[in-house]
């Protein structure tokens, strides 16, 4: 059953979020029948001189915070919108699986933690899906024609769909759905996913160490795709844009792309050929490869670990976040690339991955 709900999963993240080049930088929520208004729940909003003041992922995660005796006190259905519209919500994709991404905002939504506390909580996703999503419903587009004309409102409910596919098809949500809302999603999202063209394995490249440590298949992905990115145009320009949004301080070297991801642009290729995704960098600090220097300096691999997550039999950890260590000042400067979003420049706190149980350590050439 993993092993289907990843398949799902990874056919879901595939689905196009499509928006015209012209849409405005702020969200408009005019348009939704929400069950509690969000500016209320979320007073800073992305987008805002307010938000930009917010310098760390831990002060925007304090900004955003909600009482816990608002959280009790809300129906199921309204926290559902309290998760839809949490400004964080979008560091899920910013992982190498979304399974990571959910369990590292998990961590610090608290809004997220109280619905998966709620026992009627996928019933309740499964009906708000259902209800302003069926398959007869007019706001779902068939085609990427009709996707490429989407007007801004349409594309903020397309971007809410694929949120809610994917806490649907998060464990525990999906273990808790009956065997009708199991087949009811998988086929929406089937339907939806008859129309990408996605990434195919290319010859396999030969990944090794400085030491000369051939990495086992299982370690990387090795991709090649029909576009240079692996994104549309237009899927590129949202990406890019929601990531200024959330990070108006960072500044973006390279756009989205699924080519590579943050541990084989830190440790294995920065060039723009790249084209490999490295599960984890285990073997480079394992082999006498790289020392772990125990202080910042421009140069060094910094390598962010989720005190939260576990490390497996295999030896890989798994929620965690590499780059490299760009200069040194008043605050220590770092390049980094965020999962299938883009390449960053930002200080070391003010990333989708410095959260509260975050830890640093940083690795110099041996």
């Amino acid at each position: 059953m993993k092993r289907l709900i990843t398949l799902i999963l990874a056919i879901a993240l595939c689905v196009p979020l499509y928006i015209p080049a012209q849409a405005e930088f702020q969200y408009d929520l005019s348009e939704y029948s929400l069950l509690l208004n969000i500016k209320d729940v979320y007073p800073i909003q992305p987008g805002t001189e307010e938000w930009k003041k917010l310098e760390t992922l831990q002060s925007k995660i304090a900004a955003c915070e909600i009482p816990k005796e608002t959280l009790h006190r809300m129906s199921t259905e309204s926290l559902i919108e309290a998760v839809l519209y949490y400004p964080l919500l979008s560091n899920m994709y910013a992982y190498d699986s979304i399974e990571e991404g959910f369990d590292a905002v998990l961590q610090y939504c608290d809004a997220l933690q109280e619905l998966q506390r709620r026992d009627d909580a996928a019933d309740a996703l499964a009906a708000r899906y259902k209800n302003t999503y069926s398959n007869q419903n007019a706001d779902v587009l068939a085609s990427s024609a009709e996707l490429m004309h989407m007007t801004y409102i349409q594309m903020q409910k397309h971007t809410e769909k694929r949120k809610i596919q994917t806490l649907l098809l998060i464990e525990p949500f999906f273990n808790q759905l009956d065997e009708a809302d199991k087949l009811y999603l998988c086929e929406s999202i089937a339907v939806l996913s008859t129309n990408q063209t996605n990434a195919t394995d290319g010859t396999a490249s030969i990944v090794q160490t400085p030491n000369g440590t051939v990495l086992k298949e299982g370690w990387y992905d090795d991709y090649y795709f029909t576009t240079s990115s692996g994104f549309s145009d237009d899927e590129v320009y949202y990406l890019d844009l929601e990531m200024a949004r959330l990070y108006p301080n960072a500044i973006r070297r390279k756009s989205a792309t699924k080519r590579y991801n943050c541990h084989s642009y830190a440790w294995h290729d920065q060039s723009p050929e790249n084209n490999v995704w490295l599960i984890n960098p285990f073997p480079y600090m394992t082999d006498g490869s790289y020392l772990n220097a125990g202080s910042a300096a421009a140069g060094r691999k910094v390598f962010y670990r989720n005190t939260g997550s576990e490390v497996g039999t295999d030896g890989k950890t798994l929620g965690d976040h590499s780059g490299i260590v760009k200069s040194m000042g008043s605050t220590i400067m770092v390049t980094s690339k965020w999962g299938e979003y883009g390449l960053y420049e930002h200080t070391i706190y003010d990333c989708p991955y410095a959260g509260n149980r975050t830890t640093y350590s940083y690795w110099s050439l041996a």
